[in-house]
């Protein structure tokens, strides 16, 4: 997809004629973004669609999280109203997360594919615990207390038998966790409950997130310490001559930070809600200006 026009639109100015560069580049450069000198002229021969570094300029216009924001807070809405029990009369006391992010992924306004949904779920809880790291808010903190420790207790409440042999890795966490803070309980919960365990979590989870996410927007959908980060990393350069930063770069940082297992696609889809309003790239012909 040759994208000229529009970035000469968006930059409020042309690639010129042969031999001339420097207009662009300094319109570019203006935005923090760094691109190779040879831009120019590759844009303007044809030689680059210049895809790649439009994104970069529409995530560097984005100046608050309202899209994210309005997307995660359907979401959050529509994943309450599914919460039901088991139906196990030996877990009925648990939410029941067989097909529950299947099912909150379908209903959605295009229904999405459930490993992106996952993707968005792992990209809610690394934004809300990011943001309590750094901006603590006592009020979720203690909602996020009760949940948690409500999840964990009926993880425990089951037969002997079964306690034995699928509540171990739920009993180390509880023994572990602080019970005080959010980024201990994520840093442990990673750290003590394997990947299939961690979807049993999510129907309780987005209480909390729901919470957060009405919260941030009425603070006035101000950026996270995560959608600054992710915007930041778009458009900068790295320690490294000639290379920029990557989203598997940032990914590491945040699973060093918090213990949350984030790659490359849970930044790339977080990225996109901020600038498009939808987790999917321009490529999916869903670009909404």
């Amino acid at each position: 997809m040759e994208t000229r026009s529009e970035i000469e639109q968006k930059l409020g100015v042309t690639t010129g004629s042969r031999g001339v560069r420097k207009p662009m580049l300094d319109a570019i450069r203006a935005k923090g973004i760094e691109v190779h000198p040879n831009f120019v002229a590759d844009l303007r021969e044809k030689r680059k669609s210049g895809s790649k570094t439009l994104r970069r300029i529409e995530s560097s216009e984005v100046v608050d999280a309202s899209r994210k924001n309005q997307f995660y807070n359907i979401v959050c809405s529509r994943a309450l109203g599914f919460r039901t029990y088991n139906q196990d009369r030996h877990r009925a006391h648990l939410f029941k997360s067989d097909g529950y992010v299947e099912e909150i992924a379908r209903t959605q306004e295009p229904s999405l594919e459930t490993w992106v949904m996952e993707l968005l779920v792992r990209a809610m809880r690394t934004d809300m615990v990011l943001t309590q790291i750094h901006t603590p808010n006592q009020e979720l903190e203690e909602v996020f207390k009760r949940i948690a420790e409500t999840y964990l207790k009926a993880k425990r409440d089951m037969p002997p038998s079964k306690l034995q042999r699928d509540a171990g890795p739920f009993i180390a966490l509880d023994e572990a966790w602080d019970h005080h803070t959010m980024a201990d309980f994520y840093r442990k919960f990673y750290a003590h409950v394997p990947r299939r365990g961690i979807g049993t979590w999510v129907p309780y989870e987005m209480e909390a997130l729901s919470l957060f996410y009405s919260k941030q927007m009425g603070l006035g959908n101000r950026l996270t310490p995560f959608d600054r980060s992710i915007l930041e990393f778009h458009k900068g350069k790295s320690d490294v001559p000639g290379e920029r930063y990557k989203d598997a770069q940032l990914a590491q940082q945040v699973k060093e930070e918090t213990g949350i297992k984030v790659n490359y696609q849970v930044v790339e889809r977080q990225r996109n809600l901020l600038v498009y309003g939808v987790p999917v790239h321009l490529e999916y012909n869903i670009h909404t200006e």
